[in-house]
């Protein structure tokens, strides 16, 4: 159980303007991949032991779900992973950590907020 993580840059002409900004949930299929991963449960591991309270952003993560996180998330999540003990992670916890902390600040940098990070569960 985990995982399939891509980090999103959105076609800018392929925007609909329906949706609210900051929903975590819904297919944004607009964009081009440049990078990606596959987790193997390091992240429930990670809100298991920390505790949902203390990592609410990760915490809703369904993996089995599909969910995105654009620019407002990615700040959520980043509040998120400094509240982490990192003495307590894995060299896997870590990795997987370490790669979402640089790409939510890519998506919080992004001047034009076209850059999403997508979490695709099993």
């Amino acid at each position: 159980m985990g995982f399939y993580i891509e980090l999103v840059r959105k076609d800018p002409s392929r925007r609909t303007g329906g949706g609210r900004r900051g929903k975590h949930k819904g297919r944004e299929d607009a964009g081009q991949a440049i990078d990606s991963f596959a987790e193997e449960g390091e992240i429930i591991r990670v809100v298991e032991r920390e505790g949902a309270d203390r990592l609410p952003t990760l915490a809703r993560l369904d993996p089995y779900g599909y969910h995105f996180f654009d620019a407002y998330w990615c700040e959520l999540m980043l509040t998120d992973i400094s509240r982490i003990n990192s003495s307590a992670l894995s060299p896997s916890e870590a990795a997987v950590i370490e790669k979402l902390t640089r790409w939510a600040q890519v998506c919080v940098r992004a001047t034009d907020s076209d850059h999403i990070i997508r979490f695709i569960g099993d």
